[in-house]
């Protein structure tokens, strides 16, 4: 790491924590730390900063009237203090919850169990709060449940800290402070993987540490996050007196007696804490609990947990079935399905999401705005299709996993029919009926559209239809939409908001075309046999014949997939042209999604040369089964201005 001196360093790092484990010990055996349990919770002045409080995330504005009766969620950090980590949860559960709120404190803050058990009685008020807490959160969030029971409508807390004393880091953690300031800097580079997955602490770091420098700058400005004396504050006050106070209180009371539900979370590849024992020990103390064990999952695990769909299994979250039981819901019901599975982690999908506000693009589906669904609002999810259309289910299934809300998705008519037009060729393959029916999914047309945006409020368009889905040779990437704007022009009747996706990946799902739809059609063998079958299909767009074409395999294996969401586009945007009539208007707002669509697709393609998975198949696979998590992607999406 850094050379004969770094080694040095550590030869006496090693030497002091094997001559001083025996002392630290033994001072422990005589006795837990002292723990102010006040019961009237008065503030302590000492060293406290302003900046120790609860930051509230993005939330949508809600009216007085559905405002009335809300819950608030308090989300209490680990260790580091940033709140950072499960970020995205936090912008999730903002569309069901009018206020989230997150405990965030400096690294000079001096703050107890106690300071924290006021800042969130203080922020509740008189309201009833959901308390998520993880690790050292874990402390604080039991604790403002044990002071305040009737106020807590439900408690999820995440490999908790109150198994500290059984853990061999109460022995070496008190020691950290006190070793050379350059070994302690690079000391996150040697225990990080200890934590969880790899790059577990990205939301920690800014994106020029985390993008531009080296292993060693990262280690060095993890350190900077939790420098060694607020490491020794927050072990004896947060950590070990945090827990000893609460396993007191627990021996007494013997059974808590909540009325609220608790969610006991436990990584099952948590090496720092005995944590799935300690889940199992803490369910003994609280009644409604459920008991959640995570395999594959190390000590830092918010960002690893669905929240929103933990809450729904809590019935803290009300939805409609059969999106209540999420988990046997998606369960793959035939073979066809199993096959998409497999086919959703060979091309290992990332999805993008973009804030509305700031127009920031971040990983994952929860800046996806949904809510506005319950609110009466309706939302058309409108993108390019790729090759052999893979990309529908993909995009369903992981709204319906991330944000439980199932999107009808118009599909071309044949591929809802149980016989294939195209029998005896096995396309579509059998039982795509029977799924896409099961996933919502209803045969394209303006009328159909109508009706899922009347009915279900939303729905996934594809203007490309089978035309982008069996592209020709050169036409990669291409978008080949109908010239009308016959969507936008619906879209504006329904009052719809439209939110263009792009997509990459399945275009490349192979190396190249031995055969494309024009070239079977004019075939003298294949071509009547085709032409027999698809003549009296629908069609939507020029020339969207229902021919798969015939492709070569990729050497390397099919490559990876991205999909951007962007910032959403409403009929305000629409007010806003300079065109003199509405047909010249419909066709400009037409060309702006075409272009969003368009511009995304450049950029995906540009930034995914900095992914190293991209385009190996066999190190993706290598590395998501060894790691169970999926292969890190290496580069960030710059923020999208108002109209790209």
């Amino acid at each position: 790491i850094g050379g004969g001196k770094m080694l040095l360093n550590w030869v006496y790092v090693l030497s002091l924590l094997s001559s001083c484990i025996r002392i630290n010990a033994l001072i422990l055996s005589r006795g837990s730390l002292s723990y102010v349990n006040d019961q009237k919770v008065k503030r302590k002045t000492r060293e406290i900063k302003k900046e120790a409080c609860f930051i509230r995330e993005d939330h949508h504005e809600l009216s007085i009237e559905e405002k009335k009766g809300r819950n608030i969620v308090l989300i209490f950090p680990g260790i580091d203090g940033t709140g950072k980590i499960g970020n995205a949860n936090a912008k999730s559960l903002s569309e069901y919850f009018d206020e989230v709120w997150t405990l965030r404190f400096e690294a000079d803050d001096r703050i107890s169990t106690n300071d924290i058990v006021i800042l969130a009685l203080e922020k509740m008020e008189k309201k009833k709060a959901i308390l998520i807490g993880e690790s050292t959160g874990a402390i604080g969030a039991i604790s403002v449940a044990l002071k305040a029971p009737t106020q807590i409508k439900a408690l999820i807390i995440a490999n908790p800290a109150t198994s500290y004393a059984r853990s061999f880091v109460a022995y070496a953690a008190p020691l950290l402070p006190r070793i050379p300031r350059l070994a302690y800097e690079s000391l996150p580079a040697i225990v990080a993987p200890l934590f969880g997955k790899p790059n577990w602490y990205d939301p920690i770091l800014s994106k020029s540490s985390n993008q531009e420098r080296s292993l060693l700058d990262r280690s060095k400005a993890l350190a900077e996050a939790l420098p060694p004396r607020a490491l020794a504050w927050r072990e004896k006050e947060l950590v070990r007196a945090g827990a000893d106070a609460i396993n007191r209180v627990l021996e007494t009371k013997n059974k808590v007696k909540n009325e609220y539900p608790v969610a006991l979370i436990a990584g099952g590849r948590d090496v720092l804490l005995p944590s799935v024992d300690e889940v199992k020990r803490l369910s003994k103390y609280f009644d409604k609990t459920q008991i959640i064990i995570n395999k594959n999952g190390g000590h830092v695990l918010l960002d690893e947990l669905n929240l929103c769909n933990i809450l729904v299994d809590m019935q803290i979250i009300k939805l409609p079935p059969p999106l209540t039981r999420i988990n046997a819901f998606l369960e793959p019901k035939s073979q066809l399905e199993r096959i998409l599975l497999g086919a959703k982690r060979i091309v290992s999908p990332v999805f993008f999401s973009t804030n509305v506000k700031s127009g920031q693009r971040n990983i994952g589906l929860s800046e996806l705005p949904l809510s506005s669904l319950s609110e009466n609002k309706k939302v058309i999810l409108v993108g390019n299709h790729q090759l052999f259309g893979l990309d529908g289910p993909l995009i369903v299934e992981e709204i319906v996993r991330t944000r439980r809300i199932l999107i009808p998705a118009l599909v071309y008519p044949p591929l809802l029919e149980d016989e294939s037009p195209l029998a005896p060729i096995p396309y579509p393959l059998p039982g795509s009926a029977a799924t896409l029916r099961r996933f919502g999914a209803i045969p394209a047309g303006a009328k159909s559209l109508i009706r899922a945006l009347e009915n279900q409020k939303a729905a996934l368009v594809f203007p490309g239809g089978a035309r982008e889905v069996f592209k020709r040779r050169g036409e990669r990437y291409e978008l080949q939409w109908p010239a009308e704007p016959t969507l936008i022009k619906i879209a504006m009747k329904q009052n719809a908001t439209i939110i263009p996706f792009s997509a990459v990946g399945l275009d490349d799902f192979f190396a190249d075309f031995i055969a494309d739809s024009d070239d079977l059609l004019a075939n003298s063998f294949t071509g009547p046999f085709f032409q027999e079958r698809v003549s009296n299909l629908p069609s939507f767009v020029n020339n969207d014949v229902f021919v798969p074409p015939l492709m070569l395999p990729q050497v390397n294996g099919p490559r990876r997939s991205y999909f951007l969401f962007h910032r959403p586009l409403d009929f305000s945007d629409f007010q806003k042209t300079n065109s003199t009539n509405q047909e010249e208007a419909l066709l400009h707002f037409y060309a702006q999604v075409k272009k969003t669509v368009q511009h995304g697709i450049s950029l995906l393609l540009q930034a995914r040369k900095d992914d190293p998975f991209e385009g190996n198949l066999f190190s993706r696979l290598a590395y998501e089964s060894l790691l169970a998590t999926r292969a890190p992607i290496s580069f960030e999406l710059p923020n999208q201005e108002v109209l790209d």
